[in-house]
């Protein structure tokens, strides 16, 4: 396995496999509160706001 830093321009294709793997595997076991909060923690303008402030 090999583990890299993301550039900038990774993040939305990361955070679409996120979601896609979310979706397969995990979605079920939620209520739907709980998938919409997921899915904004995973938002692409929250995820890149982190990432401009280095977090």
């Amino acid at each position: 396995m090999e583990i890299i830093k993301l550039q900038k321009n990774d993040i939305k294709n990361a955070l679409n496999l996120v979601w896609t793997v979310f979706q397969e595997f995990e979605a079920t076991d939620y209520s739907r509160q709980g998938i919409e909060e997921f899915r904004k923690f995973i938002s692409y303008n929250y995820n890149i706001e982190k990432f401009d402030k280095g977090e």
